[in-house]
């Protein structure tokens, strides 16, 4: 299968599997989990995220750096932690499940003193 051409740095933030799929090392597979990771982050706020990606080769990841870009204004989720559901929460990457319980308890609790 022939690889596609690359057609110029992109948004890290916006590209599609086709886009990512032009850095070499990155098929269907990998573009997929690239983009399932930056979803569950919400977008990527630095480039070295990427070191993060399960399965995603120091090289590779090193290439895509070099031939992408990252807008601040390309529209980041931010997720509110005081109104957050636990299951929103238990999605990020950083907090998961037991932290997203420990958050959703405080609030609770907090709730309760007011």
């Amino acid at each position: 299968m022939k690889h596609p051409e690359p057609t110029g740095p992109f948004n890290l933030n916006l590209a599609d599997s086709l886009q990512l799929k032009t850095v070499f090392g990155i098929g269907s597979k990998t573009a997929a989990r690239i983009i399932r990771y930056r979803e569950d982050l919400g977008g990527f706020a630095d480039k070295k995220q990427l070191y993060e990606i399960w399965g995603l080769d120091s090289l590779v990841a090193e290439e895509l750096m070099e031939t992408s870009f990252l807008n601040p204004a390309s529209g980041i989720k931010k997720i509110n932690p005081n109104s957050a559901t636990e299951e929103d929460l238990m999605k990020h990457p950083y907090i998961r499940k037991g932290l997203g319980r420990l958050i959703v308890r405080y609030r609770k609790q907090q709730d309760r003193k007011s």
